[in-house]
């Protein structure tokens, strides 16, 4: 919804060589979820991982049911958070319908998690990665007269192909790395009996920075990143991302082997 000093490239329109993943060669990777469908797509994310969905805006972003009923396809729900029906939801304000943020609300019968995978095309490994982006909240946590709700969060992880993690099933590999520092918290839960005035109510939950280090993602291998709902007792929170920044660093020794590259041709141009 916000403009990013650190936005450079489209993350929708970014190439790639894999369907499905997202093509890193460098400077960054961005997407501000603006171009969200603006009504309800039904099978807006295929049942299978790592198949091209069906949002034009967000080829490379998926989605898939973790708990609840049914395995068909996810649809997308553009709303402003008056709904508490759990889905995947393109989040607006009514009044800047054109701003959005992608994101979920659970519910016993659904429950989602949603993410995307870099694919390394750069001619260099990497050593870390970082996301940044803005955490958004359009519809409180309630509590109910038979429990009390308790703070809901949107749990992040992460994970590179390799071992069990593939492009099919990181939204739900149980192997991926946690990071709290790249969850959604929400705000504290209203009270039961709270009228839906003071529940759908659109709060900026702050810009969250998370820097993975100490990896060697060599060129052709992918890093996976993933949020995660679970249905919370009481009615759960919506809540989502927005102003999305995706950057990685190269490992030293590859800088050096590219640097030296371009000096031996150099030299070559010259002889």
């Amino acid at each position: 919804m916000k403009t990013f000093a650190l936005v450079v490239a489209a993350l929708a329109g970014s190439a790639s060589t894999t369907l499905g993943a997202l093509s890193f060669t460098g400077p960054a990777l961005t997407q501000n979820f603006d171009g969200l469908p603006t009504a309800n797509v039904a099978g807006a994310f295929s049942a299978t991982i790592g198949a091209q969905n069906a949002v034009p805006s967000l080829p490379e972003w998926f989605a898939t049911k973790l708990a609840g009923t049914g395995t068909a396809a996810t649809a997308l729900t553009a709303n402003d958070g008056s709904s508490n029906s759990g889905a995947m939801f393109s989040y607006a304000l009514t009044a800047t319908p054109g701003e959005r943020a992608i994101g979920t609300l659970a519910s016993g019968s659904n429950a989602f998690a949603f993410g995307f995978e870099v694919m390394n095309n750069a001619a260099y490994s990497l050593t870390e990665f970082t996301v940044s982006f803005e955490g958004e909240e359009y519809r409180k946590a309630s509590s109910t007269a038979t429990s009390t709700a308790p703070v809901n969060v949107l749990a992040f992880a992460w994970g590179v192909s390799g071992g069990s993690i593939t492009s099919s099933n990181f939204l739900s590999d149980g192997t991926m790395t946690p990071n709290t520092a790249g969850d959604v918290v929400g705000t504290a839960p209203m009270p039961n009996g709270t009228p839906a005035s003071g529940i759908v109510v659109y709060t900026s939950l702050g810009t969250t920075t998370v820097t993975i280090t100490g990896l060697n993602v060599a060129p052709g291998q992918s890093i996976f990143v993933r949020w995660s709902d679970f249905n919370d007792l009481g009615n759960d929170a919506g809540l989502a991302i927005d102003n999305f920044t995706f950057n990685a660093v190269p490992t030293p020794g590859s800088l050096a082997l590219l640097g030296l590259g371009g000096l031996v041709a150099s030299r070559r141009r010259r002889a």
